[in-house]
């Protein structure tokens, strides 16, 4: 033992999930520990794994940075809605624009052929670099 105790950072639920039961996809927005939601316009905020609603309705997370799960107490479940990135991009800092294209959860870049992973709003790049969507 080192001595050193480590203790996980706030919980960003920012991104886009798929909802159970029929529900519309929601789009998390949150800064600090205290978010909104679109469409609807509620609000929530975050304490460790919980998250509440401003009405009541509370939820477990579950999951990895960029790929969390919600599960709601009134029965609604929040999955990571898969992000795909195929398309061309302008680059910034003078950099050549690229295609990105996509299958399932990886890509490729063309110029360059490097490749990347995407986990709900995250991007990471083989060699480490990382991006939020």
């Amino acid at each position: 033992s080192n001595g050193i105790t480590y203790t996980p950072k706030q919980v960003d639920l920012t991104g886009t999930y798929a909802a159970s039961a029929g529900s519309p996809e929601v789009q998390l927005t949150q800064k600090g520990d205290s978010g909104t939601a679109k469409p609807g316009g509620w609000t929530y905020r975050v304490s460790g794994s919980k998250v509440t609603i401003v009405n009541g309705v509370t939820g477990t997370i579950s999951g990895a940075p960029g790929s969390y799960t919600i599960v709601w107490s009134n029965g609604i479940t929040y999955t990571p809605k898969q992000v795909d990135l195929t398309g061309t991009y302008a680059a910034s800092a003078g950099s050549p624009e690229v295609q990105l294209t996509q299958k399932g959860d990886s890509g490729t870049a063309k110029p360059g052929g490097w490749t990347y992973r995407v986990s709900g709003s995250k991007v990471t790049i083989v060699n480490g670099v990382t991006g939020t969507i």
